[in-house]
């Protein structure tokens, strides 16, 4: 919007630096879309990399409910990808810094909306610390309780498209190897979510455990105490948590699931990231679609305001695009969710692959593969990869 030559205000109920509930892992993705962003703000992807607040990922541990492991490293990837945890506290500190001292951006922060009206073509907004703000287009971007989704778009919870999720800083775990990856670790309670342990600089580590909000009554017992049980009595996490201390109390978080459609746009408004509910169904990870909704968001608005058409209609276009990059990569998420529902499904599974060295190698290049996700569906995609295969072997 800023490169439009648009003037912009950006309100956040928060003031930086703050906390953020989340695992705190950058997928390569997460990094690709920041160096797209630096083409906007020359410097954000050099600061990142320079950023000491952050720790290398270099792979990914799978752990089946009977202890089988699939390890996968982004170092088999044809291409050089970059994946990283940091602190949410220092990731989202970097970007709101972008923020600050621009000509046509005002950043406002401690001010919460609490009331959106629409008046003729614009929308006023009112915050809570008495600001009142008039606009041509909203775009909601957030988070999880969005007032622009609930009380603009008309959305509700759907606890079938929403998870529950525990998070908790750690100090003292014991790794398995020097450079460790990121793990998930499907515990039989909690299907068809899971159990992540990320490791974090200065030798901490973010804890937590996710599930379908709408199977979490099925535990009789808190998603909390499950985490605090788990960490104690699980045979592979027990030992390695045995000198481990909890540097803050267990904190709860939503996740809105992409796990279905919804409008992402109506007359003078857009929804991205967390309000859009686009987060994987299967993996939980959200800030690449949020970074990159967010950047389609602001073209779309910027290409109303120009031509002055901020009708439900011209703005659709946005929720076209969105679903047009992201909806099969959601929906295979979707289906593996609920395929990962059956403890046996998710053994068997890691199983076949933890024995086969050359399945597991297709598996690499498949989940390593930029492509997959828009070919998975044609079985021709299928039979080059194992022909690779063949030919390496």
């Amino acid at each position: 919007l800023e490169k439009a030559g648009i003037d912009t205000l950006v309100l956040d109920k928060a003031r930086f630096p703050r906390d953020k509930i989340c695992g705190d892992a950058l997928s390569p993705d997460v990094v690709h879309q920041i160096d797209e962003l630096d083409l906007l703000r020359p410097g954000l992807a050099e600061r990142f990399r320079a950023s000491g607040e952050k720790i290398a990922m270099p792979g990914l541990s799978v752990v089946s409910p009977s202890g089988r492991a699939f390890d996968m490293e982004l170092s088999q990837s044809k291409k050089k990808l970059e994946g990283y945890v940091m602190p949410r506290f220092e990731f989202d500190q970097m970007l709101a810094d972008t923020l600050r001292g621009r000509e046509l951006i005002r950043f406002f922060e401690d001010s919460s909306v609490d009331q959106i009206e629409r008046e003729g073509r614009e929308w006023l907004l009112h915050t809570e610390d008495g600001r009142r703000v008039r606009c041509g287009i909203v775009i909601g971007a957030d988070g999880v309780n969005s007032i622009v989704s609930k009380k603009i778009a008309g959305n509700t919870l759907d606890r079938k498209h929403f998870c529950a999720a525990m998070r908790v800083y750690c100090e003292g775990v014991r790794w398995e190897r020097s450079e460790p990856l990121i793990e998930l670790h499907f515990i039989r309670e909690a299907l068809p979510g899971y159990l992540w342990v990320f490791p974090l600089p200065n030798g901490r580590a973010n804890v937590g455990i996710g599930m379908r909000s709408d199977m979490v009554p099925k535990l009789g017992k808190p998603l909390r105490a499950l985490l605090e049980e788990t960490l104690k009595t699980h045979p592979v996490l027990a030992p390695r948590f045995e000198n481990a201390r909890m540097l803050e109390s267990i904190k709860g978080m939503g996740i809105p699931l992409g796990s279905k459609k919804r409008s992402l746009s109506g007359e003078g408004y857009l929804l991205c990231g967390d309000a859009a509910s686009l987060v994987d169904p299967l993996t939980g990870e959200g800030i690449g679609n949020a970074l990159r909704s967010g950047t389609y968001a602001g073209e779309r608005a910027a290409q109303a305001l120009e031509s002055g058409r901020l009708d439900a209609r011209f703005l659709s276009g946005y929720d076209k695009r969105v679903y047009s990059i992201l909806w099969s990569e959601l929906r295979m998420s979707t289906w593996v969710q609920k395929w990962f529902e059956s403890e046996a499904r998710i053994d068997g599974l890691i199983g076949f692959f933890e024995k086969s060295p050359r399945f597991r190698r297709l598996l690499d290049r498949l989940l390593l593969d930029d492509s997959f996700m828009t070919h998975w569906s044609n079985p021709r995609y299928y039979l080059k990869k194992i022909a690779g295969i063949r030919r390496v072997s």
